[in-house]
């Protein structure tokens, strides 16, 4: 069966931009929504909207967990959003029972150079 674009913006407005729910309410494939999501400006414009939206509600819910001082969010936060002013998350790697944090990719690469070669021998 045919889609109109009509009916495929109605279904992924209905469903709040869930391309599984709009294909249910279609009666079609998740694969149908996504190719129109492709070929149709218009289509995907529906779909970013609601990707939007709900960016924004989850900017706006973490702000609050920040206010409220959760420690996760406040983590997340800088984890996340913090990086252009030094918050990293930073792996730790054993090395001979030493923990070390490599802070840069020139770094990790030492590291896990060491760690091979104490391994081969």
């Amino acid at each position: 069966m045919a889609y109109r674009k009509e009916d495929v913006i109605k279904a992924l407005d209905a469903s709040m931009g869930a391309v599984y729910l709009a294909a249910e309410r279609l009666g079609c494939s998740h694969t149908t929504i996504l190719a129109w999501v492709k070929r149709s400006p218009d289509v995907a414009a529906v779909r970013d909207k609601w990707r939007g939206k709900l960016i924004d509600r989850a900017e706006i819910a973490l702000y609050e967990k920040v206010q409220m001082k959760d420690n996760w969010a406040i983590g997340f936060a800088l984890a996340k959003l913090g990086r252009d002013r030094g918050y990293i998350e930073r792996q730790q790697h054993e090395i001979d029972g030493n923990l070390a944090s490599p802070t840069t990719y020139a770094e990790w690469i030492q590291i896990e150079t060491e760690r091979n070669k104490k391994k081969s021998t």
